[in-house]
């Protein structure tokens, strides 16, 4: 598709092909859309199509868009690049992509750190995240009992 003329033929056809749910065209409009510089066009296209259907490539192409579209999409680009992962978990795009955008995270805060949140929370036996919290040497319940003793021998009858 490298005449114009042919492409906008090309083009034409995968528009009408891509009204009808047809995913292949829709995944060749979206390459050609892109190619051509209309990235928001294309974004809009995946979004209307994951309307009526959830693919892993939909959610994948969409997150690549967002994230060479620049800063500002990063929530978007990490919730669709997991649904791609959790339809098609061997999906390499997408965990190239979540690989990529944590590389242009330098220097900045990562949001989505995974290390960090394994640190910060531990897994309960019940699946559940919770915090860590430190031991207390001393807790409060500790120092009550100890300052008022009870001396249960000396008590009457026994």
């Amino acid at each position: 598709l490298t005449e114009p003329l042919s492409c906008a033929r090309a083009k034409s056809l995968l528009e009408k092909a891509s009204v009808s749910g047809y995913l292949p065209a829709v995944y060749k409009l979206v390459d050609l859309l892109d190619r051509e510089g209309a990235t928001q066009r294309a974004v809009d296209l995946l979004e209307h199509q994951l309307r009526d259907v959830s693919t892993a490539l939909l959610h994948q192409k969409l997150a690549d868009l967002l994230l060479r579209s620049g800063p500002g999409h990063e929530d978007r680009v990490v919730e669709h690049y997991s649904k791609a992962l959790s339809l098609d978990p061997k999906n390499e795009a997408a965990i190239q992509g979540l690989q990529r955008m944590e590389a242009n995270t330098d220097g900045m805060e990562a949001s989505y750190d995974l290390n960090e949140m394994e640190e910060k929370y531990e897994v309960g036996s019940v699946g559940r995240a919770s915090p860590v919290v430190a031991e207390l040497e001393d807790s409060e319940t500790e120092a009550v009992w100890s300052d008022g003793d009870l001396n249960l021998a000396a008590a009457p009858g026994t």
